[in-house]
């Protein structure tokens, strides 16, 4: 585990105890997942912190000042800052920076919807609200299942009530899982 990862885990652990409807998700959560039933992964560093904002929307300066609330409690000389504004298909963007030297340290990537459900993962001493092993499935299945993978023919079913489908997600409904 990277210096940077230890100090994602740390932060995301001071968000979780705050009043803030923001479940984390991604690498982050998947390696707790992992770890959790023996599985460790291999050395593949992440860079971000990803999350889902399940309330109402917050404006931007109200999610950044989230993010320095947990960051001051955390005695750290960084500052967070809004990058980038929620939009249709787009994820917020907050980026933490070294306050002394502006080094750009951390992005966190937060999506506005809601979540199949949550629980509290551990990393040590830390406890991090993330998303349920299904909801990480599901986004699995969700992003192989997608254009960027399947450049050509997409290949669909139906479902029992009629709709179309694409074929990984039948795949899985059609076992009875019921993930997305």
């Amino acid at each position: 585990m990277t210096e940077q990862e230890q100090l994602m885990y740390e932060i995301i652990s001071k968000i979780s105890t705050l009043d803030a409807p923001l479940v984390f998700k991604g690498a982050l959560i998947t390696k707790l997942i992992l770890a959790e039933n023996g599985y460790m992964l291999s050395e593949r560093p992440t860079n971000d912190i990803d999350g889902n904002w399940t309330g109402e929307p917050p404006t931007m300066d109200e999610l950044a000042g989230i993010v320095n609330k947990a960051i001051e409690a955390l005695d750290y000389s960084f500052i967070a800052e809004p990058i980038r504004t929620y939009a249709p298909g787009k994820s917020a963007g907050i980026r933490i920076v070294d306050k002394e030297t502006g080094v750009r340290l951390i992005d966190i990537d937060i999506t506005i919807k809601p979540v199949l459900g949550s629980r509290t993962y551990y990393f040590g001493e830390l406890s991090i609200r993330g998303v349920i092993p299904d909801a990480v499935l599901c986004d699995k299945i969700s992003v192989l299942s997608g254009d960027r993978i399947f450049r050509g023919k997409r290949s669909y079913r139906f479902n029992r009530n009629g709709s179309k489908i694409n074929s990984a997600l039948w795949f899985v409904q059609a076992r009875g899982i019921h993930i997305c």
